[in-house]
C-alpha cells in the first residue's frame, strides 16, 4: 500500500480510506467487523464515518473495531446531518434496520421524506458540539483526526461563531482539524474564498465526474470518493452499446474491458491520480473487493500508461 503524508500528525496515511456507508447493508455485525478488519489488515489506515451513517450505528462498530488500534489509524467522522431522537436510541436504531431489511421499499420512503428518521442542515456550535460528544463516546476515543460538516450550507460555511468553536475544539485537543465534506457547489465556494472551513475538502471525483480541478489548490488537502459508483455504470453501459468499443478499448488498453472489474480499476487508479496528495475513499461490503481496491493502490494492477489511455478513451464518452 502507497502511503503519503497527509496528515501531519503522522507520515503514514494510507493512500486509499475505508468508507463505513455501504458496509452498513452487510447482514450482520460479525460481518460489519469483518471487513474493518480486512481493510486494516490489508494496510489502510484511514477510516471514514459520520453521526449519520447507520443512523449512528457505523461510529458505535468503528469505536468497538479500533479498541486497542486507535494510534494505527486516522478517522474522519461528520456532522450536520443527525438521526432523529428515536433512532438515536439503539434498539430503535435496530429495529429500524431490521424492518429495512424485510421491506426494502420502505428506506426509500424514508430518506426521501426529511425529518422521519434524520435531520439535516444542523451546524450550530451547540449541536456541533453536542454531536462531537456523541461521536466521540461512539468512537471510544478522545479525539477524531478530522471534523467535516457534512453537507454544509452556503451560509453555515462561512459561520464565525462555528468556525470559532472548533477552532476552540482544536486547542481541546478533541478534533485536530476541521473542514467541509459535500457538494461541489459548495465546496467550490469555500475554495474561492478561502474560507478556514475549507482547509480540508471531502468530495466526489473520478474520470467521469471531475471536479477537483475546480477545488483543489494552495495547501488545501483532498479527500476524493465515489471512483465507482454511478461512473462504473456509465462506462460500462457506453462500451455494451456498441461491442465495438469494448474490442477497441481492450486492444488499446491491453486489458479486456468486458469486465467490470477492470474498468472499476481503471476508475480507481486514474482516482488516485487525479488526487496524488491526498486519499481515495472506498466502500464495499465485500472482502474480496477491499483486497483488490488495495492492489490497485499498490499500483499493482494497472499501469499509468494505461491509465493515461483510459482517461483519452473516456473523453469521448457522451450522454
Amino acid at each position: 500500500m502507497k502511503r503519503i503524508n497527509f496528515f501531519p500528525w503522522t507520515d503514514d496515511s494510507s493512500v486509499l480510506g475505508y468508507g463505513t456507508t455501504s458496509f452498513m447493508s452487510a447482514d450482520s455485525t460479525k460481518e460489519r467487523l469483518a471487513l474493518l478488519a480486512a481493510a486494516f489488515d490489508q494496510g489502510i489506515n484511514h477510516f471514514d464515518t459520520a453521526a449519520y451513517y447507520g443512523y449512528g450505528e457505523a461510529e458505535r462498530l468503528l469505536g468497538k473495531f479500533l479498541v486497542g488500534k486507535r494510534d494505527k489509524v486516522t478517522v474522519t467522522t461528520k456532522f450536520g446531518i443527525e438521526p432523529t431522537g428515536i433512532v438515536k436510541l439503539r434498539w430503535a436504531n435496530l429495529l429500524v434496520r431490521k424492518a429495512f431489511k424485510v421491506i426494502p421499499s420502505l428506506r426509500k420512503i424514508v430518506v426521501r421524506r426529511p425529518g422521519v428518521a434524520a435531520v439535516s442542515n444542523v451546524f450550530d456550535p451547540i449541536k456541533a458540539e453536542q454531536s462531537l460528544d456523541r461521536s466521540l463516546t461512539a468512537l471510544r476515543t478522545d479525539y477524531v483526526d478530522l471534523f467535516l460538516l457534512h453537507e454544509p450550507s452556503l451560509e453555515s460555511v462561512a459561520s464565525g461563531s462555528l468556525m470559532e468553536y472548533l477552532e476552540r475544539e482544536i486547542g481541546r485537543g478533541r478534533i485536530r482539524a476541521f473542514g467541509c465534506g459535500g457538494a461541489e457547489t459548495v465546496l467550490e465556494v469555500v475554495a474561492k474564498k478561502n474560507l478556514s472551513s475549507g482547509r480540508w475538502l471531502q468530495f466526489e471525483d473520478n474520470v467521469i465526474h471531475k471536479r477537483i480541478e475546480s477545488i483543489a489548490g494552495g495547501d488545501r488537502r483532498c479527500i476524493t470518493y465515489a471512483p465507482f459508483n454511478s461512473s462504473l455504470k456509465m462506462v460500462m453501459t457506453w462500451l455494451r452499446a456498441e461491442p465495438a468499443r469494448i474490442l477497441a478499448w481492450s486492444k488499446q488498453l491491453d486489458i479486456d474491458c468486458s469486465l467490470a472489474d477492470n474498468i472499476a480499476a481503471l476508475l480507481q487508479a486514474t482516482s488516485h491520480g487525479r488526487n496524488a496528495s491526498g486519499i481515495v475513499l472506498f466502500s464495499t461490503r465485500k472482502v474480496e473487493h477491499i483486497k483488490s481496491a488495495v492492489k490497485v493502490a499498490s499500483g499493482n494492477y494497472v499501469t499509468n500508461d494505461q491509465c493515461d489511455k483510459f482517461i483519452k478513451l473516456t473523453a469521448a464518452i457522451r450522454w
